[in-house]
């Protein structure tokens, strides 16, 4: 006997049954998971800042800043090299100082940090800009101008690193460097359609054109837009 409408659907009714709440589950555990993350995450953040300004400036460096970052995870690498660079500078005041003065509190320090934590977690286009920044460089500054522009060569090396590390993934989806953006920009760069003119800077937050030869690593298209006065006398 053929099966008819009824059977079907008791066999719709049957799987959905058994997949639905796996399903379900699996929602949940993810979503407390998430929760979980972002729970640990404001932690760190908010006695990690707090240290800044009042705890010891060596600790601080070594081992809170390391609880901070294993709390951010690998993919925020560009947000804790901005942070490091802070803790650079903080360390060369404090060298300069007069030893005789007593220790104040570094509020300048911890404002500038939990500013750039705090546009880090909102704006999905800065992270993908301080990203892209940090990968194509190998550094990364707080003022756009202190950091190298990214040429279209630097920006193929940063997508490659971002693809091949997954890693950046949670805090990249939904950018212009997530995976899948990445990807489709490069199919649509192999097939014959007329790509327009690019808009430059390429990254907002890289605008330093004065580049000397040990900037340029053989980037021809550096070259042709350094404002330095190279050694063979060409601009």
């Amino acid at each position: 006997m053929d099966p008819n409408w009824f059977d079907w659907l008791t066999l719709v009714v049957t799987a959905l049954a058994a997949v639905v709440p796996a399903w379900l589950a699996i929602a949940l555990w993810r979503s407390d998971r998430t929760e979980s993350i972002k729970a640990r995450r404001d932690a760190a953040t908010r006695e990690f800042t707090h240290l800044l300004a009042t705890g010891d400036g060596v600790l601080v460096r070594f081992r809170d800043f390391s609880h901070f970052a294993d709390a951010m995870g690998p993919g925020s690498a560009a947000l804790l090299g901005l942070i490091n660079q802070y803790l650079e500078w903080d360390r060369d005041d404090e060298m300069n100082a007069a030893p005789q003065l007593p220790r104040e509190p570094r509020i300048d320090l911890s404002v500038d940090v939990t500013d750039a934590i705090r546009r880090w977690n909102l704006d999905p286009r800065y992270r993908a800009d301080l990203t892209e920044v940090w990968l194509a460089n190998g550094c990364v500054f707080p003022e756009p101008e202190d950091n190298r522009i990214i040429s279209p060569t630097t920006r193929r090396a940063a997508e490659d690193e971002i693809l091949g590390d997954r890693a950046y993934r949670p805090w990249l989806t939904g950018t212009r460097l997530a995976r899948g953006r990445i990807r489709w920009r490069r199919l649509r760069g192999r097939l014959p359609i007329r790509q327009g003119p690019v808009d430059e800077p390429l990254n907002p937050l890289a605008t330093q054109t004065y580049l000397e030869e040990e900037d340029l690593s053989g980037d021809e298209w550096l070259r042709a837009r350094t404002t330095a006065v190279l050694e063979d006398g060409d601009e």
